[in-house]
């Protein structure tokens, strides 16, 4: 598995404040593991048969309960679980899809990976955090990522909290870490400490973008036509279009429809 396909499986960690007791916590632990079909519901997992669920979820488990993570409830679709004393939520949902495109014989050591990547992130996170107000240590991992503006529900209170730019209409481009085996989403409280204006910011970025991507363009007959691809197995590759100018064979007599997949 690429370092760059497991980042859209890698989940985003957020500190939860346990509300319950430890006993009431066991208690519901339990019964979910007891009832596999309610732990699917509840973390929205309807790619997988109750058969496949119970499978999946099985070596889930005995992954983290190997790596000493105690597991907690299972809310708004996540999982709640405890790392040294640390509380996250994991979701689930893109391992389960990844398992259910995958032979069942391999869904182990897809699992194993997916967690022995978390880990990594965990740790190039926290190095990131060290450097954080260092901008020369930390300018090499800005890029650019593509998001639907609803997706990141720009419209509410999210679109406060991270550094974007709308040149696009309802395509949001959104100042990211490209650290080797994740990309995590800059924080405007973090982007604060280098006294460099959005503008600054986003001209690295994407100039560190595209020197990352490396694209190919080929052409694909469509009926009597044919359209031009940009393509790379890199998980930025769609922000190659804020600078379409680059690829002059992308640009025909009259301009171009551009179309990028979400």
């Amino acid at each position: 598995m690429s370092k760059k396909f497991a980042v859209s499986l890698a989940a985003i960690f957020f500190i939860i404040v346990a509300t319950f007791s430890f006993e009431k916590r066991f208690d519901r632990m339990f019964n979910f593991f007891k009832k596999p079909n309610q732990a699917q519901i509840a973390l929205g997992i309807d790619v997988l048969t109750k058969d496949e669920f119970e499978y999946f979820f099985s070596l889930v488990k005995n992954d983290l309960d190997a790596r000493g993570v105690v597991l907690g409830a299972i809310k708004d679709g996540f999982l709640a679980v405890s790392v040294n004393g640390e509380s996250y939520n994991f979701g689930l949902y893109n391992l389960a899809q990844l398992c259910k495109l995958s032979g069942r014989e391999e869904w182990p050591a897809i699992v194993k990976d997916h967690f022995d990547r978390l880990a990594v992130s965990k740790a190039e996170d926290e190095e990131l955090d060290k450097n954080m107000a260092d901008f020369e240590k930390i300018r090499q991992y800005l890029a650019l990522q593509l998001y639907p503006d609803d997706y990141l529900d720009l419209e509410k209170k999210v679109k406060f909290d991270f550094v974007t730019s709308s040149d696009i209409p309802a395509v949001m481009a959104v100042l990211v870490f490209d650290q080797p085996s994740s990309i995590r989403i800059v924080k405007k409280d973090e982007s604060s400490a280098w006294q460099k204006s959005e503008e600054e910011l986003f001209a690295i970025a994407l100039e560190n973008t595209v020197q990352k991507i490396n694209p190919e363009v080929a052409s694909e007959p469509v009926e009597n036509d044919f359209i031009t691809l940009i393509t790379s197995d890199h998980i930025l590759t769609a922000a190659s279009v804020l600078r379409l100018n680059r690829f002059p064979e992308c640009i025909g007599m009259h301009g171009s429809m551009v179309a990028i997949p979400n």
